[in-house]
């Protein structure tokens, strides 16, 4: 029987026809599985440690636990002889920058001769020129510092490249989540980076090559630089998903080596659940790697187990399962509460969709607790520290889609999730807007309900830190609420004044009418009187009456009319005419 007919692949649902089919071309790999049979795997010698990277993402240095792109590698590499420019695209998980690391540079490596090779491989931060200059060896910071100490604001790739390759030298930049610079870059750095890409894109010097991976849903952002997307158009590549027979390459074939198998059955399951779970490589990387962890492999036991693989949540439980217990057992109620805090500035938004977010980790050094329970989640693996632990973001985005209290979070937070990241949006719009049109810029400022929310959420410590811009923003914007606030209360107190001014002039009105009808009455009263004098000598035998008018005169003499006796003036006028013709 040909040795071929039993291999270990056929064991796992596999055949050694589709795998060769892949790699035509050129043999990356020869795989154990394709070669032994599962005796002849158990025989080799154990390997206890895992080979699984869990979360992790792979470097160049575990290109030996990296299987089922070599198919990639191969097109890749072949696309890097006749172009200086690559751009990967594709989704978050979907193992782009594994597939650099641990795939495409370990063959150019092997192309060219490790000597001759140097890799730059750094994440845009806040200044990619600070992220690439801390990504060098001792050798090229040296370097760098020497030529560029005088000049850091004008510094492009292509003097850095002019100053510091020596040219046997092959130079390869890989620029990894390039979609950073669309969410931690301020505008005049990216722009001002961006500027400096293009002439190294565009040199003809192939011993210099450059690799950009960004997320698919970020190319869009790319439009806004007309330049840069005219020169990667023709260079992107997207990363599709794994096929069946590439999966059982990347799941049996690192235990292979160590010396362990899959129990019948396992592999089928693993790729089933892990295409009901969108297909992402991390979260299968993880959940491979707690399997090997609980499962223990020692010489008396050398088959991973299905019933270990469901204890541990299968591929869509196991990380949710895994961070519950180090969430709810390690850390206490207080802690619980430290860590929604750190969790909430490690997200961001993007079309309400969550993403990770990088942040530096000296702005949780000044509170005990958050910094104690920073350090608990980093060692849990649940976060990850950046070079020199200088920066902290959490371990994978999956954890984002895959984590219950990741998911309640975003549900209480939105509005703190929301109204953040348009104050990044809107500082760095302010920030480019000033330099040119302040006019413009002012237009942007917050004021009234957003700024009032924005200090009640600070007061609710809901944020911890911001950037330069987004502080700048915030002084601006309660500056200008300062100014508007002054100008509202100014034009109340005109407004009052002038209400004032009207209700005075309307008293001094009224006050005048008050003395017009006063002088008329006076002038009514002294008529009458002329009138009672001629008929009171005719009313003496009416002593009733004549007390009664000698009241009512004495009366008008005061000017204490009332409105009753008023009423009956023109009846005793008429009575005093009518006594006044009869006496005559």
């Amino acid at each position: 029987m040909n040795k071929r007919d039993y291999a270990y692949i056929y064991d796992i649902g596999g055949g050694v026809k589709g795998i060769l089919g892949d790699i035509q071309g050129g043999v990356v790999n020869q795989y154990i599985i394709t070669q032994n049979s599962e005796a002849e795997i158990h025989s080799r010698k154990l390997i206890k440690g895992s080979p699984y990277v869990g979360l992790n993402k792979f470097e160049p240095g575990d290109k030996d636990k990296f299987f089922g792109r070599e198919q990639w590698i191969i097109q890749l590499s072949n696309d890097l002889e006749q172009n200086n420019l690559l751009l990967l695209l594709g989704a978050s998980g979907s193992g782009k920058s594994s597939l650099v690391q641990a795939g495409l540079i370990p063959c150019l490596s092997d192309e060219f001769g490790t000597s001759q090779l140097s890799t730059i491989i750094f994440v845009p931060d806040r200044n990619p020129f600070a992220s690439l200059h801390e990504s060098l060896s001792k050798k090229y910071r040296d370097k760098w510092s020497r030529f560029f100490s005088n000049q850091q604001d004008n510094i492009t790739l292509v003097d850095f490249v002019k100053h510091c390759k020596e040219k046997s030298e092959k130079w390869i930049f890989f620029i990894d989540q390039f979609e950073e610079i669309f969410t931690i870059t301020p505008k005049v750095e990216r722009d001002k980076f961006i500027t400096s890409l293009i002439p190294l894109i565009q040199q003809q010097n192939n011993s210099v090559k450059l690799i950009v991976a960004i997320r698919s849903d970020f190319v869009d952002n790319l439009r806004e630089y007309g330049d840069l997307s005219n020169e990667i158009e023709k260079q992107i590549r997207l990363i599709r998903d794994m096929t069946e027979i590439e999966l059982r390459l990347a799941i049996a074939e690192p235990a292979a080596r160590n010396g362990v198998t899959f129990e019948k059955g396992l592999v089928e399951l693993i790729i089933h659940d892990f295409y009901q779970q969108a297909g992402s490589l991390p979260l299968l990387q993880y959940t491979l790697d707690l399997l090997w962890r609980e499962d223990k492999p020692s010489e008396n036991n050398r088959v991973l187990n299905v019933a270990t693989y469901q204890a541990i949540g299968g591929v869509s439980g196991a990380l949710q399962k895994q961070a519950n217990r180090i969430y709810n057992e390690q850390l206490n109620d207080e802690e619980r509460k430290a860590a929604e805090r750190i969790f909430i500035e490690l997200i961001d938004l993007k079309i309400k969709e969550p993403i990770s977010r990088r942040v530096e980790q000296s702005q949780f050094k000044n509170d005990e607790n958050l910094n104690k329970v920073l350090e608990k989640l980093i060692d849990n693996r649940l976060l990850v520290s950046g070079k020199y632990r200088s920066t902290v973001e959490v371990a994978h985005e999956e954890l984002l889609r895959s984590w219950q209290v990741f998911q309640e979070l975003l549900q209480q937070k939105e509005e703190t999730l929301i109204l953040r990241s348009r104050l990044f949006s809107d500082a760095q719009q302010w920030y480019t807007l000033k330099e040119d049109n302040n006019d413009k810029a002012q237009d942007e400022l917050w004021i009234g309900y957003k700024l009032e929310r924005f200090h009640i959420l600070i007061d609710e410590q809901q944020f911890s830190s911001f950037d330069k811009e987004s502080k700048q923003f915030i002084q601006a914007s309660d500056e200008r609420q300062r100014q508007l606030d002054k100008e509202r209360y100014e034009k109340e107190q005109q407004e009052l004044k002038l209400e004032r001014t009207q209700r005075e002039l309307a008293n001094q009105l009224l006050e005048k009418e008050r003395t017009k009808n006063k002088f008329l009455l006076v002038l009514i009263g002294a008529t009458v009187l002329s009138l009672l004098a001629g008929i009171l000598g005719w009313l003496v035998w009416q002593g009733a009456e004549q007390e009664r008018l000698l009241q009512l005169s004495i009366k008008i003499h005061n000017g204490q009319l009332e409105s009753e006796t008023i009423d009956l003036l023109p009846k005793l006028i008429e009575q005093g005419n009518k006594y006044q013709k009869q006496g005559k």
